[in-house]
């Protein structure tokens, strides 16, 4: 009678949300109380990393997260902080993984997320398509956001990573990102 049965919130959430929001609730040997507060969470971060990539790679149409007001130095600003982001949560996300806290390799990856989102609301579309660093970044990073949510939630990343990103292969055949520690320093 201490079985939690998962079938009515995966039929609800979807298995990936399911998995991440359990990851989410602390590291694998500490006990927990299952609580079903933090699904519906995690399955709103994982819709708005969903738009995040297709904003990223030009796809996101009338769906864009872009404010129009920004100024040219807060676009720059912006794309500064994602780079050392992109760089610092690669890193933490590798120790946090080899110490088991899958919870603050999630917590990591929201931060990276919400850079990104800065990012995207700050820089338009078209200023991102006519900047070739910003072309080849953007993909970047959205690829390793997805390569980092792999592990997390497999069957959304795959998803995302063979119909947004246009690969052939799935993305748990990819080698995992690296990092820069220079590139992750703060200012």
């Amino acid at each position: 009678g201490n079985v939690v049965s998962p079938e009515e919130m995966i039929a609800g959430y979807g298995a990936d949300a399911v998995r991440a929001a359990m990851l989410f609730m602390g590291p694998p040997d500490k006990e927990k109380l299952w609580n079903e507060d933090g699904l519906a969470g995690m399955y709103k971060f994982l819709c708005r990393i969903w738009r995040q990539v297709y904003d990223l790679v030009g796809e996101a149409g009338d769906e864009t997260l872009y404010q129009e007001g920004s100024t040219p130095e807060q676009a720059q600003a912006a794309l500064d902080t994602l780079v050392r982001e992109r760089h610092r949560v690669v890193g933490k996300v590798i120790d946090d993984f080899a110490r088991n806290n899958f919870n603050t390799a999630i917590a990591a990856i929201m931060e990276l997320s919400n850079a990104i989102g800065d990012y995207v609301r700050r820089c338009s579309a078209a200023e991102r398509e006519a900047s070739e660093f910003s072309r080849v970044f953007d993909v970047e990073v959205a690829e390793v956001l997805v390569k980092l949510m792999a592990p997390i939630a497999p069957h959304w990343a795959d998803e995302l990573w063979q119909t947004v990103l246009g690969h052939d292969d799935s993305v748990h055949t990819q080698s995992w990102p690296t990092f820069d520690p220079e590139q992750a320093k703060a200012d």
